[in-house]
């Protein structure tokens, strides 16, 4: 076991190694000198992989460890279909009844704000759907996605072109056009959730196990879960 675990950790400190040296290249070639402004647009970018490798491990690793599923990943939670829906119709009505969109840090948290709440709003079914297992949670959530899929593909249809443009904007990122101040944000929402996620490690080590044993430990599995899924949907 000390072995296996010896082991793994060379194998991520030659990974973050790796990595670093490859970050030192991509801002400082050797071959020439980089311009300050391509260096802070480069700096800018590499934050933007970092952050989005970061919230990606653990969003994944945490929701593969509570539903005992190396195969799932959270978008099978129908949260892009969420999300789109959410940006259509901000940007639907927005067009129709202010006229001209905010800006954009306002609307990243206002959309924020939206999906925390839809969350909210499902946590008194959320307790008796955790009884039932998460095969009918995943069921739901995949009759879910489509029906927000199918929501936004008809407001989409209806919206003015240049609207639609706008959205088709937001929902296709690029690391051509990072948004620091949105880039803030969300770094500190990752890093609050990175700081919970190493506080409920050992708990999430016992969840490792099978939900019988946690069961048997004395963690309350339902409670958990519930605060876990509240991260992957906010």
């Amino acid at each position: 076991m000390n072995k296996m675990k010896s082991q793994t950790r060379n194998r991520l400190l030659l990974l973050l190694l790796v990595a670093s040296l490859s970050g030192l290249l991509y801002l400082m070639p050797m071959d020439y000198p980089l311009p300050g402004f391509i260096m802070k647009l480069r700096s800018q970018k590499l934050l933007a992989y970092l952050l989005v490798a970061i919230a990606g491990g653990l969003a994944t690793i945490s929701f593969q460890t509570i539903t005992e599923n190396r195969f799932l990943t959270p978008s099978i939670l129908g949260m892009e279909s969420l999300y789109v829906f959410m940006q259509t119709i901000y940007l639907f009505f927005a067009s129709k009844f202010i006229g001209n969109t905010g800006h954009p840090l306002l609307e990243f948290i206002l959309v924020l704000l939206i999906q925390c709440g839809f969350f909210f709003c499902l946590q008194p079914a959320l307790k008796k759907l955790l009884q039932q297992g998460f095969v009918f949670i995943l069921l739901i959530c995949m009759a879910l996605g489509t029906l927000f899929r199918s929501a936004s593909t008809f407001l989409q249809v209806l919206m003015d072109p240049n609207e639609y443009d706008k959205l088709q904007t937001k929902l296709f990122p690029s690391f051509q056009r990072i948004n620091m101040d949105i880039l803030s944000v969300a770094a500190i929402i990752i890093g609050l959730a990175g700081l919970y996620l190493l506080k409920k490690n050992a708990i999430l080590n016992v969840f490792h196990l099978d939900k019988k044993t946690t069961t048997i430990l004395g963690v309350e599995v339902e409670k958990e879960q519930k605060k876990y899924y509240g991260q992957l949907f906010c």
